[in-house]
């Protein structure tokens, strides 16, 4: 079979990969005997969602790193009381010092991962939101924004990648939002990255079609996580340095993006975890692009829907033609 008739329907064999050591981990170490599990990666994993999908994987049997920067630093608490949980479940779950904003320190989580096993799944989900009007925010503030939300999930899956296509399978799984496809003021930059990653992770489905490797999309609404709490803490940062003009200028939206800030209650973050172990279970060629995980998904349905008829129609009669039904339910 060549390159341009594989896909992912119809490669299903995955090759062995080596076994190595590797240092900065906490939780159990890489052992002779686990030399062919299936292997999972999941970054952001200090709290939310990563942390949660971290231990899922883990308990469904996948040899799970679970990767977060600053593990000896800012997430040292964070990493030892995940890694205790480890111990005391006996899962097959290591953290791992990785920060997406440092190809290097991706490519070594990475090559880590792939010493323990064949990866066959990564989990870009580290990122935070910028909040705030578009005006406030100084240019140095939108890079960093993008450099982690954007810029880290593209780093994760270049190194992940040449692996993944050798062995003709594996598993993309790249955590979006409802707010990859609705816009909310005074989140925009969070926003705009988050269309950002709708738009590069579908292109890249298609891209990846002929190699045998899966794109899947998540898209959580608004669940009680650390997240907003980490949002609050970036905004007040922002809140000292605003100029008096635009300080009088905003003032109403300022109120607005604290009051969208507040902590409420919401369905169990661990629904999002579940969707994620669940689409790394699923059988090769099964895996829909997109997964909704909301309460109240009606919404977020009828825009797929008419994105995914529109999509259709760009592509029909054109050399992607293929490559749309390969990835699409």
């Amino acid at each position: 079979m060549t390159q341009s008739t594989v896909t992912r329907r119809t490669v299903l064999a995955a090759a062995g990969a080596g076994l190595a050591t590797a240092a900065a981990l906490k939780g159990h170490p890489v052992h002779a005997q686990d030399a062919d599990p299936q292997v999972a990666l999941v970054t952001g994993c200090s709290s939310g969602f990563g942390r949660l999908s971290a231990i899922e994987l883990a308990r469904a049997g996948f040899r799970t790193f679970a990767s977060m920067r600053g593990t000896n630093g800012t997430n040292a608490e964070a990493a030892d009381t995940l890694a205790a949980l480890a111990d005391s479940e006996d899962l097959p779950l290591t953290v791992l010092d990785l920060d997406v904003r440092d190809s290097d320190s991706v490519t070594a989580g990475i090559r880590t991962a792939e010493a323990a096993g064949p990866l066959s799944v990564v989990v870009n989900n580290a990122g935070y939101i910028l909040a705030g009007s578009i005006e406030l925010h100084e240019e140095t503030d939108v890079r960093s924004q993008f450099d982690t939300n954007l810029f880290g999930y593209h780093r994760l899956v270049r190194a992940a990648l040449p692996g993944m296509r050798a062995r003709g399978e594996g598993l993309v799984v790249q955590v979006s939002s409802g707010l990859g496809r609705i816009v909310f003021p005074t989140q925009g930059w969070y926003v705009a990255t988050k269309f950002a990653i709708e738009g590069m992770s579908e292109a890249l489905a298609y891209e990846l079609a002929p190699f045998g490797v899966e794109v899947c999309i998540v898209q959580p609404t608004q669940y009680p996580t650390r997240f907003l709490a980490n949002g609050r803490r970036y905004f007040e940062e922002l809140a000292t340095r605003i100029d008096d003009e635009r300080r009088t200028a905003y003032e109403q939206q300022i109120g607005m993006t604290r009051f969208g800030l507040q902590d409420s209650e919401g369905p169990d973050p661990r629904d999002v975890a579940v969707a994620i172990r669940d689409l790394a279970r699923m059988d090769a060629g099964t895996r829909p692009l997109r997964r909704i995980v909301s309460p109240e998904p009606e919404g977020l349905e009828r825009i797929n829907g008419g994105l995914a008829a529109a999509q259709d129609a760009v592509f029909a009669d054109t050399p992607f033609a293929a490559w749309r039904a390969d990835v699409t339910d």
